[in-house]
C-alpha cells in the first residue's frame, strides 16, 4: 500500500474545500501578514493571493475593514487558542456575513502562524431574520385578534398555553394546566357535548371545531370558538386555537332582537305608507279638482279682460281692466306654483331628455325678462362663455322655469342697477360626455341676511315677512327651483349681503349633443380680424361683455363710458389716421344719449365708412325711425351673440364694398324688428271660411269667450253644450277641428271621445281631430287625455294667442 504524503493531503484539502481558508504569518515585529489564500477564499471574497501576500489586513483591504479583522487576529494571537465569531464585511465580492474560526500555530511557545476558515452565512442569517420577523408578526396578529394558541401532549397530559390563552381563561402563566383542568372550565351545559366531540376528533376526524361557553374562576361566562388538529411526531399531539366571541354573540342576539323590532316597524311603516298613499291620492284629487274649479272661472275673467282691452276704453276703464287682468294672472301663478310643488313632492315630475339649443333658450328667456327689467330702469346684461355648448340633452322647459323664477325674483327685489345673467363651464368637472354648466343670476337689489339664506329655499318662505307685504309672492319659486335643480342632478346656492344685492348660482350637468351650426355661420365664417370697434355704454358689465365677445372674434375693441368719452375717442382715432370702422353705442346714457352722440358725429365729421349701431333697452319705433339718418342700424338688449355677429358681418361687408350712404340708410335692419303686439294679433291669419269648428263646452261663459276670440276669423263655429250633444253633432256633420271640454253633464269628455272613436273604427264617420279642453294642469292629466284618444290638450285658462296657435297647428 502506498502511503499518503501528509503534505499532499493537506494541499488537496486546502485547495478543494468549499470554505474560505487563509494563513496569516506573524513576523518578528508581531505584525500579522497574509501568507496564502485558498481558491475558495479567492472566489468568495474577490481577494487574490498575489494581491494580498505579505500585506497586513489594513494594507490589503483598507483601514475600515482591515482594523476590524486584525482585532480578531490579535485576540487569537494573544490568547493562543482557537476563537470563533461572526462578522459582516464589505469585500470586493460584496457585503456578506461570515462565520470565522481562527486557530494559532505554536512553535517553541510562540505563535508563528494563524490558520483561519470562513464560511458565507449570509443566506442563513437572512432566513433566521425572516423567521424571527414572521414569528413576531404571528404573535402580534394573534394578540391583536384575541386568538389564543394551545398545544396538548397526550402522552404527558401536558397542556401548553400562550399568554393570550391565559388572558381568555383569566389564568396565570404559573398555574399547572392539564386537559382535565381545561375541562373544568367548560360550562356545565356544554361540557359533555364538547368533550365527546373532542375525543371523536382525536379518534376519527382529525379536526376539532366547536363553539362553547366557559366559566372563569371569577364566575364570568364567555363564549369561545375553538379549532384543533391532531399531529404525530414523537407522540400524538393536538395543536389549536381559541378566541373569545362573547361580544359577537351578544351582537348577534342584539341583531335578532333588532330584526324582530324592525319587522314590527316595517309592518307599521307599510300601514303608514298605505295611509300616506291614500292621503297623497286624496291630495292629488283635491288639487286637481281645485285647479279645475278655479281655472274654469279664471278662464272667463282673464279672457274677457283680454277682449275688453281690445275695445275702445277710456284710460280709467283701461286701468280697471288691467288691474283685474293682473290679479287673475297672479292667482293663476299661485295655482301653478302649488301644483308644481305638489307634483315634485309626489314624484310625478318626469324630466324630458331631448336635444335643444341651450344658448337660444337662455337668450329667449333673457329677452322676455328684460322687458320687465327695462320698465324699472334696470340693465340686464347677458354673458354666455364661448365654451358653453350650443346644443345639449335635457329638459328645456324645467330649465326655463328655474331661470324665470330666479330672474323674476331679481327684477322684483331690485329697484336700481342691473340684473346680470352669466353662463360658464366648470373646468374641474370630469366627464367624457357631460359638461357642468353654472348659471349665475346677480342683482343689485335689497340682499338677504346671512342667517336667512338657508331658509329661503323652504316652502312659503321669504327672507323677511315685510318683503311679502311689499313685493308679494308666495315664496314657492325658490323651493320649486331648488327641487328641479336637484332632480336634474345639480345644486343651487346663494351669496348675498343686505343692501348690496344677491347672487344665485345653480349648476347642472348636461350631456353635450351633436353641435348644430348657426345658420349665419354656415354662410360665412365669423371673423372681425383687425376691425376697430368702439363700444359705448355707461354700464361697465355691458362693456365687459361686448369687449369679450368681439375680441374673441379678432376685433380691436376700445370702450367708452359716455357720449363725451366716445367723441373724444373718435377724435383721437381720426387724428391718428385710424378711425373706428364701427361704433356700437347704447342709447340711454346720462347727459348725452346715444342718438344725440350719433347725430353730433354725423354732423361734425364726414365719415361715410363709419357705421353707427344703437343698442337700446326700450325701443320707441317712431323715435328711432325719426333719427334713422344718423345711424346705420339698431339692436335690442340683451344682445344675442348671433344677432350681433350677423349685423356686424353685414356692416363690414358694406364697408368693404363701399356702398353709397343713401343705399345704406334705406336698408331695413333684420335685428331691430319690434315684438308683435299681442293685443292686435290679426285674427284673419287663422284661416279661411271653408274651415268648420265645433266647440263642446258646458260653461256658458267659456263658450262666449271662445266665440268672441274667433269672431273676427273666417271660421264657421258651432257650439254644443254637453258631451252627448257633441257626439250627435259629430255623427251628423263633418268638422275640421273639435275643441271638447272634459267635465260635462250627460257625457263627459272621456265618454264622448270613446263613442266617437268607436264610430270611426266602424267607418260610420270620418276621422276627427279633437282637442281636449281641461282645467286640469297636471302632466298626468295631459297624458290621460292623449291615451283616451284626444289628438291634443289645451289647459284653461285659454288665452287668445294660445288658442290661435293650437288651431293653426292642427289645421295645417
Amino acid at each position: 500500500m502506498v502511503e499518503l504524503n501528509f503534505e499532499q493531503g493537506y494541499q488537496i484539502l486546502f485547495n478543494n474545500t468549499q470554505d474560505a481558508l487563509f494563513i496569516m504569518e506573524v513576523d518578528e515585529n508581531q505584525d500579522l501578514r497574509f501568507l496564502k489564500l485558498n481558491p475558495a477564499h479567492e472566489n468568495l471574497t474577490g481577494l487574490k493571493t498575489e494581491d494580498v501576500a505579505g500585506k497586513t489586513p489594513v494594507e490589503a483591504v483598507g483601514p475600515e475593514i482591515g482594523e476590524i479583522v486584525e482585532s480578531h487576529y490579535r485576540e487569537c494571537l494573544e490568547k493562543k487558542e482557537t476563537i470563533s465569531y461572526e462578522e459582516v464585511l464589505d469585500l470586493p465580492s460584496g457585503k456578506k456575513t461570515w462565520a470565522t474560526q481562527l486557530s494559532p500555530v505554536i512553535n517553541e511557545g510562540k505563535v508563528t502562524h494563524i490558520v483561519g476558515s470562513a464560511r458565507n452565512i449570509t443566506e442563513r442569517k437572512k432566513l433566521e431574520m425572516e423567521n424571527r420577523e414572521l414569528s413576531q408578526r404571528y404573535k402580534l396578529a394573534t394578540e391583536a385578534a384575541g386568538i389564543g394558541v394551545w398545544k396538548l401532549d397526550l402522552k404527558d397530559n401536558f397542556l401548553l398555553w400562550d399568554q393570550q390563552m391565559n388572558k381568555i381563561y383569566e389564568l396565570t402563566s404559573e398555574e399547572n394546566k392539564t386537559f382535565q383542568a381545561w375541562v373544568k372550565h367548560l360550562h356545565p351545559e356544554d361540557k359533555e357535548r364538547v368533550v365527546a366531540k373532542f375525543n371523536r376528533a382525536l379518534d376519527k376526524e382529525n379536526i376539532f371545531e366547536d363553539e362553547f361557553r366557559i366559566k372563569t374562576d371569577s364566575g364570568k361566562i364567555k363564549h369561545i370558538k375553538a379549532f384543533g388538529k391532531s399531529i404525530y411526531d414523537s407522540g400524538k399531539k393536538v395543536i389549536g386555537v381559541n378566541y373569545d366571541i362573547t361580544e359577537k354573540v351578544k351582537a348577534l342576539k342584539g341583531l335578532e332582537e333588532y330584526s324582530k323590532e324592525l319587522k314590527i316597524k316595517n309592518i307599521e311603516l307599510e300601514q303608514a305608507r298605505d295611509k300616506a298613499w291614500e292621503a297623497s291620492r286624496a291630495k292629488s284629487e283635491f288639487l286637481a279638482t281645485m285647479s279645475h274649479e278655479i281655472r274654469t272661472p279664471m278662464n272667463s275673467i282673464i279672457g274677457m279682460a283680454e277682449l275688453l282691452l281690445e275695445t275702445d276704453l277710456s284710460k280709467q276703464q283701461q286701468k280697471y281692466v288691467d288691474i283685474f287682468q293682473k290679479a287673475g294672472e297672479s292667482l293663476l301663478n299661485l295655482i301653478n306654483d302649488i301644483l308644481n310643488l305638489s307634483k315634485i313632492e309626489a314624484g310625478k315630475i318626469e324630466l324630458e331628455k331631448k336635444k335643444f339649443n341651450l344658448i337660444e333658450t337662455v337668450e329667449s328667456i333673457a329677452e322676455m325678462i328684460a322687458v320687465r327689467a327695462y320698465k324699472k330702469g334696470l340693465e340686464m346684461p347677458l354673458r354666455i362663455s364661448s365654451e358653453v355648448p350650443q346644443c345639449v340633452i335635457g329638459d328645456p322647459e324645467r330649465l326655463r322655469q328655474i331661470l324665470i323664477n330666479l330672474l323674476g325674483n331679481a327684477v322684483k327685489f331690485t329697484e336700481q342697477g342691473e340684473i346680470f345673467l352669466d353662463l360658464r363651464i366648470e373646468s374641474n368637472f370630469k366627464s367624457e360626455s357631460k359638461k357642468m354648466i353654472t348659471f349665475m343670476v346677480k342683482d343689485t337689489g335689497i340682499g338677504i341676511e346671512e342667517e336667512k339664506q338657508e331658509t329661503i329655499f323652504n316652502h312659503f318662505t321669504q327672507a323677511d315677512s315685510s318683503s311679502t307685504r311689499k313685493y308679494g309672492g308666495t315664496g314657492l319659486g325658490l323651493t320649486i327651483s331648488k327641487q328641479l335643480v336637484e332632480l336634474m342632478g345639480g345644486k343651487i346656492w346663494v351669496k348675498s349681503q343686505p343692501g348690496l344685492g344677491s347672487t344665485f348660482y345653480f349648476s347642472i350637468p348636461f350631456k353635450v349633443a351633436e353641435k348644430t351650426t348657426v345658420k349665419f355661420e354656415k354662410k360665412k365664417n365669423i371673423n372681425f380680424d383687425s376691425i376697430s370697434i368702439l363700444a359705448v355704454d355707461d354700464n361697465p358689465t355691458n362693456l365687459f361683455i361686448l369687449e369679450e365677445m368681439l375680441s374673441d372674434k379678432g376685433a380691436i375693441v376700445e370702450t367708452a363710458g359716455s357720449g363725451e368719452e366716445a367723441l373724444s375717442a373718435l377724435k383721437k382715432s381720426i387724428s391718428s389716421n385710424n378711425p373706428f370702422k364701427i361704433i356700437l353705442m347704447d342709447n340711454f346714457m346720462p347727459q348725452k344719449t346715444g342718438l344725440e352722440t350719433a347725430r353730433e358725429i354725423k354732423e361734425k365729421y364726414e365719415l361715410n365708412n363709419i357705421k353707427i349701431v344703437i343698442t337700446s333697452s326700450d325701443f320707441e319705433n317712431k323715435y328711432i325711425e325719426a333719427q334713422k339718418e344718423y345711424i346705420d342700424d339698431y339692436i335690442m338688449k340683451p344682445i344675442r351673440k348671433k344677432e350681433l355677429f350677423s349685423l356686424l358681418n353685414r356692416l363690414t361687408d358694406e364697408i368693404g364694398k363701399s356702398r353709397n350712404k343713401a343705399s345704406k340708410k334705406n336698408k331695413k335692419s333684420d335685428q331691430g324688428a319690434l315684438e308683435l303686439d299681442k293685443k292686435t294679433t290679426a285674427a284673419s291669419d287663422l284661416g279661411d271660411k271653408e274651415k268648420k269648428l265645433l266647440i263642446v263646452e258646458d260653461n256658458a261663459d267659456n263658450r262666449m269667450l271662445i266665440r268672441a276670440y274667433l269672431s273676427k276669423s273666417d271660421y264657421e263655429v258651432e257650439m254644443a253644450v254637453n258631451g252627448l250633444e257633441g257626439v250627435e253633432k259629430i255623427e251628423k256633420n263633418n268638422y275640421d277641428l273639435v275643441l271638447m271640454d272634459i267635465q260635462m253633464p250627460k257625457l263627459d269628455g272621456y265618454q264622448a271621445i270613446r263613442r266617437i272613436r268607436e264610430m270611426e273604427k266602424a267607418d260610420k264617420i270620418n276621422r276627427n281631430k279633437i282637442i281636449a279642453l281641461t282645467a286640469y294642469a297636471l302632466d298626468s292629466d295631459k297624458e290621460k287625455a292623449l291615451q283616451a284618444g284626444f289628438d291634443g290638450h289645451l289647459t284653461k285658462p285659454i288665452k287668445k294667442e294660445k288658442l290661435y296657435k293650437t288651431i293653426n297647428e292642427y289645421l295645417d
